[in-house]
């Protein structure tokens, strides 16, 4: 008799233990489609029995907590939302950030934080792009190349901050190409083939593609070399005793009296070169 009650017992306590796992997993799966479906409420009921049937489950208690900070997640969620709606993005990322303060594995608030930093970094790269363009317009080259290097920093996949930057460097190319076209002009004007050969070969190493300043180079070697020939036969007179530097001295005062615009000091050796030619023809 004794074996028969003990065996009605055993029976009873096992046929309550399962039901207790079934209500456990029941509730369980309540709770979890509650907070899914973002209703604290419910979440918190079928947690709450949850834990009293299993009190030591450590899982169960967090996602007990979780269920009642569902109300307060939910409400920040929302002011987050709205904000992030009205474009006020900093003020949204402190909402999404208070929301994964409050639930660290809240998905959606994790989400939504990487996409509202997203935006902001967007907008912060556009601004910079959009500064450093204005600088560029405004010759400020050193504040043009920091803008877009900044914001390259931000999005090293975007081609906007890359083409500023090549922008840049090419305005300060063409800087420097304009000053030295223009020296090389002032040197042509006063007549200083030397210097101008310096400035538009300079100008043109920069800048290969120049077509006028091509020209103008060739014509300023081409008055340069022949000033040259001029000096070093005024500077040695003697070499007109041969026929050959004879006829070349001739051509050199002919090339010379065709071109225009001559230093003073020019035409007076080219006036001493015809006396020499002169004398060397009458010897």
């Amino acid at each position: 008799e004794s074996l028969s009650k003990y065996q009605e017992t055993l029976s009873a306590l096992t046929s309550i233990q399962e039901s207790s796992e079934e209500v456990l997993e029941e509730q369980v799966n309540i709770g979890n489609s509650a907070i899914e479906n973002l209703d604290p409420i419910v979440a918190i009921e079928a947690f709450s029995i949850a834990t009293s049937i299993d009190r030591e489950n450590s899982t169960l208690l967090k996602m007990l907590e979780k269920a009642r900070n569902l109300g307060q997640l939910i409400e920040i969620m929302d002011a987050a939302k709205s904000s992030e709606n009205n474009r006020e993005l900093k003020t949204a990322l402190s909402f999404y950030r208070k929301a994964l303060d409050l639930d660290k594995d809240w998905s959606p608030a994790a989400e939504a934080l990487l996409r509202v930093r997203t935006k902001i970094d967007n907008e912060r790269y556009l601004n910079l792009v959009s500064e450093g363009y204005k600088t560029l317009d405004q010759q400020n080259y050193s504040l043009a190349i920091q803008k877009f290097q900044q914001a390259r920093e931000l999005m090293p996949d975007r081609n906007g901050a890359k083409e500023g930057i090549l922008q840049v460097k090419q305005a300060r190319v063409n800087q420097k190409v304009n000053g030295l076209i223009g020296t090389a002009n002032d040197m042509l004007e006063q007549l200083n083939w030397q210097g101008a050969i310096l400035n538009l070969e300079a100008a043109l190493k920069l800048s290969p593609g120049l077509k006028n300043e091509k020209v103008k180079l060739k014509e300023a070697k081409e008055r340069a070399s022949l000033i040259d020939l001029l000096q070093r036969i005024i500077e040695n007179p003697t070499v007109l005793k041969s026929d050959s530097e004879l006829s070349n001295a001739m051509e050199l005062l002919t090339k010379l009296s065709s071109k225009k615009n001559m230093l003073r000091q020019t035409e007076d050796q080219m006036q001493l070169l015809a006396t020499y030619i002169s004398l060397a023809r009458i010897e």
